[in-house]
């Protein structure tokens, strides 16, 4: 199993890697700045997810916002989700901004 982790915050546990590979995953942080994702983060968590595409994996967010959209995207460029389906399970989530 696979665990990717989105930024680290204050409310993040200091041992959050530790924890992860304790349970037997591997950890992989990708960060991202909140105010301004770049098109290079989302491309690697594309070529993380498609890489590991025959495991489970876990993605995290402390906010839960930036994971919801890069899942989104992935849904719908890679595993072929219908659009419209795809942005009903986003927006059970959050509603994303123009950012």
């Amino acid at each position: 199993m696979l665990c990717l982790k989105y930024n680290f915050s204050i409310n993040d546990l200091a041992t959050q890697k530790q924890i992860v590979e304790t349970l037997g995953m591997e950890y992989i942080h990708i960060p991202i700045t909140w105010e301004n994702p770049l098109i290079d983060e989302v491309k690697r968590f594309f070529k993380i997810m498609e890489l590991n595409i025959h495991k489970k994996v876990f993605v995290s967010c402390i906010v839960n916002k930036r994971v919801s959209v890069f899942i989104y995207l992935y849904r719908c460029i890679y595993a072929n989700i219908i659009y419209e389906e795809a942005k009903q399970d986003l927006h059970k989530i959050w509603i994303p901004n123009q950012i």
